[in-house]
């Protein structure tokens, strides 16, 4: 069965496969970024609905005092609890608290890499099992990892899994991807994307608008902006994301490690 087809039969056919973008290595591209792109129809609502809303920027200390509070069922080990038992009734709402609650926990670094380069030369070589471990070391340290619950789903998908094993992933994928466009839709300064990691910019830009040309990058505190090609998913030249948490979080590092 073909990697269409087997993706096809695990989404339930609620929410078709919108389009599955081939490269010189079959259904794997093979650019500069080894762009494995597999793009869910119900993955990219989200965009257009939120472009009509109002956005919803992260409240920092609400955010806080939500997830460290032990008695409510919002304190975060008990959120993390449901997520990794990849609960399917958590909400966009507590995806949120998942997502930039992670700010708050020991560790946290919005300059990790996710091993996203290991894992895509592991695609490539269609050693998907090696790319499965991968993505269960990243999601070891960093649970909501987009890339680890991404790419888990897709080395699944073509170690021929199916059902749940692969729609538990690509749920929490969901999830997390609804909570962070609801923050923004990137058109300008004002109404950035919020992302705690500087790799997920890349990600929703490959990934979710399939913004391939990416012309030059910007820091414009606290948000990085880049210069793209405008597309069908994308209508603007220009992308904004704000990444506050990561420079504060690498700030407060520095001075620790300075003394101050």
């Amino acid at each position: 069965m073909s990697i269409l087809a087997r993706l096809l039969e695990i989404c339930g056919f609620l929410y078709p496969i919108f389009g599955v973008f081939m490269g010189n290595c079959g259904f794997w591209g093979n650019t500069p970024t080894m762009k494995i792109r597999i793009i869910f129809l119900f993955l990219l609502l989200p965009a257009f609905v939120y472009a009509e809303t109002k956005f919803n920027k992260p409240d920092r200390a609400a955010i806080e005092k939500a997830i460290s509070d032990s008695t409510a069922d919002t304190y975060y080990p008990k959120l993390l609890k449901r997520f990794n038992d990849f609960d399917s009734t958590l909400t966009v709402a507590e995806y949120r608290l998942l997502y930039y609650g992670f700010v708050f926990q020991p560790g946290y670094s919005g300059y990790d890499n996710h091993r996203k380069k290991e894992i895509q030369d592991e695609l490539r070589a269609n050693a998907n099992s090696a790319a499965s471990r991968l993505c269960d070391s990243v999601m070891m340290k960093i649970p909501i990892s987009l890339q680890g619950n991404y790419y888990k789903s897709v080395a699944l998908t073509r170690l021929g899994k199916s059902g749940e094993s692969v729609r538990k992933y690509v749920r929490r994928y969901r999830g997390l991807l609804d909570a962070i466009l609801q923050t923004g839709n990137g058109k300008a300064k004002e109404t950035a994307i919020h992302v705690v990691f500087v790799t997920d910019e890349y990600h929703i830009m490959y990934f979710h608008f399939d913004l391939d040309q990416i012309k030059s990058q910007s820091l414009v505190y606290p948000c990085d902006m880049f210069q793209v090609k405008k597309n069908k998913n994308f209508r603007g030249t220009k992308i904004w994301f704000d990444i506050s948490e990561a420079f504060d979080a690498m700030s407060k590092q520095l001075k620790k490690e300075s003394g101050e």
